[in-house]
């Protein structure tokens, strides 16, 4: 996504979050064959009176791995995505021409946004969809400067749709097209994908997860679309992450409204964990994972 080096085939990577609530950060290898591996992960909640990038900087210092470059993730509040129409121009110069005709529907001002950009496939009946990433320079700035004091190197700077997407990736049922939902602390994300493609991306209330009955209609509707517009087949599993009680509680009420296979997501069925880290339950450490787990070869 925000990405200003090239990036290589390293082995390792470690994925970062440093959000308004938590700050989270993992280390993942992808050796050359077998699944990944889970070397180290490590979680804090903030707490009232600290300097948050501060106490990230000594969360990343802690990790081992100190050469081992960043993907980090912006927080949900701090990026905007647009859809637009698809423009015929090289990077560089596709940044600045969406720039001036997303200005109306940005909360950001236009002239001083960092943009960036990445497609949707084509529905059906209308070109491919760019999605126009917005987000504010002083959040790009935090997560610099975090990895810089912390003496590291930031490699990339991802979004948190992108870093779910790697994680689908894994998943058996992506082979055929997987629905995956994920219950973020202020929102909650529904997505599907389908050989690594990511086909639908919506962000919804948190509050609807207290219901799991309106949650199924929402799913139903974006599993619809995905449907009807890409011609795909029919999806009949969906996966909610993190591994947490309040996704244990939703499964049931969601299967019973959506009449479909609905399961936990069990990062370990995909990945090798180390010794010393036990079940996934944080959906800030989902995401630093998932940012960690980037192909080397993504735009």
């Amino acid at each position: 996504m925000f990405g200003w080096k090239s990036l290589t085939a390293d082995l390792l990577r470690t994925g970062l979050v440093h959000s308004r609530p938590a700050r989270a950060a993992a280390v993942v290898q992808r050796p050359a064959s077998g699944p990944p591996v889970l070397l180290h992960a490590a979680f804090e909640a903030h707490t009232s009176g600290e300097r948050g990038e501060r106490a990230t900087q000594a969360l990343l210092a802690r990790l081992p791995k100190r050469r081992c470059p960043i993907a980090a993730v912006l927080d949900a509040a701090d990026y905007q995505i647009i859809a637009t129409e698809p423009l015929d121009l090289p990077p560089a110069e596709l940044r600045e021409a969406v720039r001036w005709r997303i200005r109306e529907r940005s909360s950001v001002p236009a002239e001083h946004a960092v943009l960036d950009c990445f497609s949707l496939p084509a529905a059906r009946g209308s070109a491919t969809s760019l999605q126009v990433v917005v987000a504010p320079p002083a959040s790009i700035d935090a997560l610099a400067s975090i990895a810089s004091l912390a003496a590291r190197e930031l490699r990339v700077i991802d979004i948190q749709e992108l870093a779910l997407r790697n994680l689908m990736a894994l998943l058996p049922q992506d082979r055929l097209g997987c629905a995956f939902v994920f219950l973020g602390r202020s929102a909650i994300n529904i997505l599907i994908s389908c050989a690594g493609v990511l086909y639908v991306t919506r962000r919804i209330d948190a509050g609807l997860r207290g219901g799991g009955t309106q949650l199924a209609l929402e799913i139903q509707r974006s599993l619809q679309y995905y449907e009807s517009q890409f011609d795909r087949a029919p999806i009949g599993e969906i996966v909610i992450g993190p591994d947490c009680a309040e996704a244990r509680a939703l499964v049931p009420e969601i299967a019973s409204a959506s009449g479909l296979q609905v399961h936990v997501l069990d990062l370990g069925s995909v990945m090798q964990f180390a010794p010393d880290i036990g079940t996934v339950t944080e959906p800030e450490l989902l995401l630093a994972i998932g940012a960690a787990l980037r192909p080397a070869e993504a735009a």
